[in-house]
């Protein structure tokens, strides 16, 4: 790989790992329980539909596909098939499919967020850095 695709290649996707950063820091530093009014914002479904937004636009704009296909989102996607498959015969056909509604589809979007985002071993340090401090916000 020549040093300027190097360069291009950090830099797919900038946006939408910007927003991964942002939600992950949203997700486990709470910043809306130390001040209450930013609740009403719900920051973090914003930074998550603000990255897969940033994500599908980039990835448009380059002609690629929207995501990759990796074996682990195979399963992920794999898993929410079976959670759909198996609602019907559920004591709570409703309960089930608002669990996958409410729960899980967030998941795979969150999920394919990161896949595509986190693409290289730098990306992975810095995402790393954001939950390694969470502990100390205390």
């Amino acid at each position: 790989m020549r040093p300027g695709q190097a360069a291009q290649a950090e830099s797919r996707d900038d946006r939408a790992f910007t927003w991964l950063l942002v939600f992950t820091f949203v997700l486990f530093l709470r910043p809306q329980d130390v001040f209450p009014p930013l609740e009403v914002l719900h920051l973090a479904e914003i930074s998550a539909i603000a990255g897969l937004l940033s994500l599908v636009a980039g990835r448009l704009r380059r002609s690629e596909p929207l995501t990759r296909i990796t074996p682990e989102f195979a399963a992920v996607l794999a898993f929410g098939s079976v959670i759909l498959l198996t609602a019907p015969f559920s004591l709570w056909i409703g309960g089930s499919v608002g669990v996958f509604t409410d729960m899980y589809a967030k998941v795979i979007l969150v999920y394919l967020l990161a896949v595509n985002a986190i693409s290289s071993p730098k990306r992975l340090e810095r995402l790393t850095w954001v939950l390694v401090l969470e502990p100390f916000r205390r």
